[in-house]
């Protein structure tokens, strides 16, 4: 079981938000969840610890995917937590950020995800 290790979950639909949020915890994870990208940069910046990684849908209310993006790149604190993004949107162009791991499009495959999480947290 991974335990100690965490990712937050950066999605406005609560459907899908519940579903990945529930399918880590069940594998071991330590997972938040935030629904815009305002509220996500909040809890980063205030948190004493940062994930170790993102889940990062592009589409939000508030604040999007991309402007999350380029103000955790310019946090010194959270620009080297990776990213990956989990979208609806597929062939968006993505500037080139070194944190972005790769692209999971949705419907999500969770044994895909899965494999992500544990690429970039461990198993």
């Amino acid at each position: 079981m991974a335990g100690h290790k965490s990712v937050l979950i950066l999605e406005d639909e609560d459907e899908i938000r519940l579903a990945l949020h529930e399918f880590l915890e069940n594998k071991g994870y330590s997972v938040l969840s935030d629904w815009n990208g305002e509220e996500a940069l909040d809890r980063l910046r205030s948190a004493p610890e940062c994930p170790d990684l993102i889940s990062l849908d592009l589409m939000m209310p508030v604040m999007d995917g991309l402007q999350f993006l380029k103000e955790k790149s310019e946090d010194a604190k959270l620009r080297s937590i990776p990213v990956m993004i989990v979208s609806a949107i597929a062939g968006i162009s993505i500037p080139p950020y070194e944190c972005v791991k790769g692209q999971i499009d949705k419907p999500v495959d969770m044994e895909l995800f899965l494999n992500k999480v544990r690429e970039h947290c461990g198993s």
